[in-house]
């Protein structure tokens, strides 16, 4: 079970940035300001580092609220190719290895 909920996580924000890409090629300016690279060399985590105000009112919230915080190994340094982008779907047994790396690209 917490495996399936770590693949929907995955999944979730996969989706999420694959959409805010799709945005980025449309718009030129905001891909300027945002991105100084090419699209599919920027990883999720990087990308996500960008907003600057969301990390300070973040980190104000876990220290005033939540006196301690689970750190965990960062899984989510993903990037999404153009021809990903440029796809209508994903290969889902793809995602799944890439989250769980010890499970097999073909299942049955």
């Amino acid at each position: 079970m917490e495996g399936t909920k770590r693949i929907a996580l995955y999944i979730s924000k996969y989706y999420l940035y694959r959409r805010f890409l799709n945005l980025l090629q449309k718009d030129s300016c905001l891909r300027e300001k945002l991105a100084d690279s090419e699209l599919e060399s920027i990883p999720y985590n990087v990308m996500k580092r960008k907003s600057q105000r969301y990390y300070d009112n973040w980190h104000k919230v876990k220290n005033d609220f939540f006196k301690s915080w689970t750190v965990k190994p960062d899984m989510w340094s993903f990037c999404i190719t153009l021809e990903e982008l440029a796809a209508n779907s994903i290969d889902l047994h793809k995602r799944i290895h890439f989250v769980d790396p010890e499970r097999p690209l073909h299942m049955t």
